[in-house]
This record gives structure tokens, C-alpha cells and sequence, in this order.
């Protein structure tokens, strides 16, 4: 089931697990062990199930059956099953934006992958946790760092490919293209764009279109779309979207990115549905302002849950659609302070503060200082 998800093809790996889950669950119901293989056989193809969820990009059924799989072999004492369930939790976390949630599952994953010994466990979980960190903006403790590095340890190349990464690439670029900075920044992304051209000789066509969609989540989306340009057919919801994205953030199209943020706030892939709609905002802004108003405050509804770090929240901040004196008193007022105290900064009158101050709202869709802070200030965290 993997490899056709790595091929970009989940749909096809659903289909594939129900066959296989309607026969492990015939043979589970006549096996009175609860701990016999029969069940175990359930338990892989639930995992399956839930990875293959997160390629197509639905959320919602994929934090149900991860859910369920992790409280059930908690119930068991199935520590090595605990650690897969927990890695499958942490990615179903990522992908609806909650980055907190997915460094604590991916933290538990990599602990019993170590303690049984299970390598794709624990560099899994790893590169989780590294990516959790990157998002976050924030250095990876020295604890997890050294684990990592550029060659993966206990891992060969062909494990590489299981893991969902093609070979020689190392599990610490992601964390680097998201919380680097200057040169080792432009680096990281450098090899995430050679990562997803990989992938595409391999004929990993989901790998490779993911990758390219990070590329263009961190601002080149004209690289994006070379990248995506000769790729194989691919299924499910969210692969053959990043192609109408990515076509759409190259054109400017705010129509075609407003619709792909509904589509995602719909599969619950909260994050990426945030950030577009805020892009699709700024496009508005001039030719459509009260178009580009009602779209601020549906990423506003769409951030509120999301736990975004300061790295994340300033490629946010870039996109909002504010002029620069705008800005500039904006993040004033969300670093707390006042309005004479920016006016003293400033030195301008209280009453210019005030005014702009009062367009900020209205440009963002907010209401006032809360929201502003709420939406300067990471990570943001649910209510």
C-alpha cells in the first residue's frame, strides 16, 4: 500500500486495504486471541489505512481510525503498535496544521521505535519530530538533532524509499527549507526541489508532487511548477490539487486559490488552507476590497485551531494585505504597546495610530487588539 501511495496513488491503496481488511477482520472474528495475527493483521492494514488517508488528504477519517488504532493497542500493552498508531497520529496532525499535536505523537513514536528496536519507527517519527521544529521556527534540541545526520543511521537506501524519501536525501531537509534562515535556507530548498525531482525519476509521483508543493508553500511556486510539469497521474484529493494551486499562486489567480482553500478546509487540512486564503486575500485587495475583506476573516476562522511558530506565522504576516505604515503599526500594537506609546516611536499624533489602526481591522476582518495579537503573535493556539 505504500509504494502506491508513494507512486501517488491512495485511492488505489484504499481500495486495495479494504479488500485485504475484510478478510483479516473474517479471520479476526474467528480467532478468540485478542492478541493472535489475525488481529495483528487488522492493526497493519489500519495503519496502512491511515497513512494512505493522509496522501489523499482527508484528515477527518484518518484521525478517526488513528485514534481508535492507538487506544486500542494502549488497552493492549502492543507497545511497538502504540509507537506506529502514535507516528500515524503525529502525520494526521501535521497535515491539519496542528504542529504542537504532532510533535508530541511523533515524540512518543520515536521512543518506541528505540525501545523495540524498530529503525523505520524511529526515523519516521524523527523526521516528524524535525519537521515539527522547522514549522515552529525553533532549533531542534540537541537531543534529537545529533540523531539525524545527513546519512540516516540504520536506515539503507532502500529503507530510504520505504520511508518515503528517495535515496540519499536526509531527513533533516524539511526542518532546514522551514525554520533555516539566509544560505542554509536557500540550501535546504535547493535539495527539497532536487528531493521532488528525484522522487520523479523513481516514479514517486506522490513524493514528488508533495515536495513541490513545499517548495511553492515556501515562496516559489515558479520552481513549483517546473517541478510539477512532467509528473505521472495521480489520485486521491490533495496530489492533483497542488498542481491547480501552484498554477494558481504563479498566475495570481485568487478565485482559482480561494476555491482550493475551501476544498482544503473541507478535507480539514487546516494550515495550508489558511495561508492560501490570506494569499488570495492580498490579490483582491485592490481591484476587490470588500472581496479580499470577507476572505481575511475566513482565514482568521481558519488560523483559530491551527499552532503556527513565528517562522510560519512570517511568510503569514508578508501575505496579509496591509500597506507598510499599516504593518509596521500593526506589529507594534500586537507586541503590545500602546497607541501613545507608538505614536511616541512614531512620532505620530494618537489619532493617526487610531486611524490606522481602525483600517488594519477592517482589512483583516478582526475585531480588535485580541484577534491582532492572536494573528501576530505564534503559535496560534485554539480556543
Amino acid at each position: 500500500m505504500r509504494r502506491l501511495c508513494f507512486e501517488g496513488r491512495p485511492d488505489a491503496a484504499l481500495a486495495l486495504g479494504y479488500e485485504a481488511g475484510v478478510a483479516a477482520l473474517a479471520a479476526a472474528a474467528a480467532e478468540p486471541d485478542p492478541g493472535g495475527p489475525a488481529h495483528g493483521t487488522v492493526a497493519q492494514i489500519g495503519l496502512a489505512t491511515v497513512f494512505a488517508l493522509v496522501d489523499a488528504g482527508r484528515v477527518h477519517p484518518a484521525e478517526a481510525i488513528a485514534r481508535t488504532g492507538h487506544d486500542e493497542a494502549v488497552r493492549q500493552g502492543a507497545g511497538l503498535a502504540q509507537g506506529w498508531f502514535a507516528a500515524a497520529r503525529a502525520a494526521t496532525s501535521m497535515l491539519a496544521g496542528r504542529v504542537l499535536d504532532a510533535r508530541r505523537w511523533a515524540t512518543e513514536g520515536r521512543l518506541l521505535g528505540r525501545l523495540h528496536h524498530d529503525g523505520r519507527l524511529h526515523a519516521i517519527s524523527t523526521e516528524a519530530l524535525l519537521m515539527s521544529y522547522g514549522l515552529l521556527g525553533e532549533p531542534a534540541p540537541m537531543l534529537v538533532a545529533p540523531a539525524v545526520p545527513t546519512s540516516v543511521r540504520g536506515v539503507d537506501e532502500d529503507q530510504l524509499t520505504a520511508l518515503g524519501l528517495p535515496a540519499g536525501l536526509d531527513l533533516d531537509v524539511r526542518r532546514r527549507a522551514w525554520g533555516g534562515t539566509g544560505r542554509e535556507r536557500a540550501a535546504a530548498l535547493d535539495a527539497l526541489a532536487s528531493a521532488s525531482a528525484a522522487a520523479a525519476t523513481q516514479g514517486l509521483f506522490g513524493l514528488a508532487t508533495a515536495f513541490a508543493g513545499e517548495v511553492a508553500l515556501l515562496g516559489d511556486a515558479p520552481r513549483a511548477r517546473q517541478l510539477l510539469a512532467d509528473l505521472g497521474p495521480v489520485d486521491g484529493d490533495l496530489y492533483p490539487l497542488w498542481p491547480v494551486i501552484v498554477d494558481a499562486a504563479v498566475d495570481g489567480d485568487a478565485a482559482t486559490l480561494a476555491r482550493c482553500a475551501d476544498r482544503l478546509e473541507e478535507l480539514g487540512v487546516m494550515g495550508v488552507a489558511s495561508v492560501l486564503t490570506v494569499h488570495a486575500a492580498g490579490l483582491e485587495l485592490e481591484s476587490a476590497p470588500e472581496r479580499a475583506r470577507e476572505l481575511m476573516r475566513a482565514a482568521n476562522r481558519r488560523a483559530h485551531g491551527v499552532q503556527h511558530g513565528e517562522a510560519y506565522l512570517a511568510q503569514f504576516r508578508r501575505m496579509l494585505p496591509l500597506r507598510e505604515r499599516e504593518r509596521e503599526i500593526a506589529e507594534l500594537a500586537a507586541s503590545g504597546l500602546t497607541n501613545k506609546q507608538i505614536a511616541e516611536h512614531l512620532v505620530i499624533s494618537i489619532r493617526t495610530v487610531e486611524n490606522h489602526l481602525y483600517r488594519v481591522y477592517e482589512k483583516l476582518g478582526i475585531e480588535g487588539r485580541t484577534a491582532l495579537v492572536d494573528l501576530f503573535s505564534g503559535p496560534i493556539q485554539p480556543r
